[in-house]
């Protein structure tokens, strides 16, 4: 589960919204230096993570990926589900997918403090919900692959396996709603 995916749980279980989004950038177990609602958000987010990627249903749409491509097998479903979740939105939430982003991106934006007790910079509001709202077009996914990319040791190999994302989600999808209550429950 990407960041639209983290937020929404965050919400339902009354979560910080910038822990759910620090959740990948803080490391180690030690989190006292991040203010308390923080640093619980960023467990839940790593208990949805480890939800999710031990869910029977991502299990085996990981395992028909090619091997080759199995490596950045994680990151494809992670983004799949994200746009799976916002192309269902109104199934899944009464607020409209635009409405939650922009509350969302600004409750991340607000957390200046969570941001520089973890040495990341915080986004802005306005760029944070443009991220989010993508993730409903492909080229939204897209992008967001590209810019994982730019992070990664091998952005070449990176590139080439998330660029198959939808024929890799393909296999998840119909179980996708199990395993997001089953995160939200994580």
């Amino acid at each position: 589960m990407n960041f639209l995916a983290h937020l929404y749980i965050a919400e339902a279980r009354g979560a910080d919204a910038a822990g759910a989004v620090l959740g990948d950038a803080v490391r180690g177990r030690d989190l006292s230096h991040l203010p308390a609602d923080v640093a619980e958000s960023v467990r839940l987010h790593r208990r949805i993570d480890s939800t999710f990627d031990r869910h029977q249903h991502t299990a085996a749409a990981l395992a028909r990926i090619d091997r080759r491509e199995r490596r950045y097998g994680g990151i494809t479903l992670d983004l799949y589900a994200d746009h799976w979740l916002a192309t269902h939105w109104a199934a899944w939430h009464d607020r409209p997918l635009s409405d939650f982003c922009a509350h969302a991106a600004a409750a991340v934006a607000a957390r200046t403090d969570a941001f520089d007790a973890a040495g990341v910079p915080a986004p802005t509001a306005t760029r944070f919900e443009e991220v989010l709202r993508s993730v409903a077009e492909p080229e939204g996914i897209d992008r967001a692959i590209n810019r994982i990319a730019q992070r990664a040791r091998h952005p070449d190999a990176l590139l080439a396996a998330c660029g198959n994302w939808r024929a890799h989600g393909a296999p998840l999808a119909p179980g996708l709603a199990e395993v997001l209550h089953d995160c939200l429950r994580a």
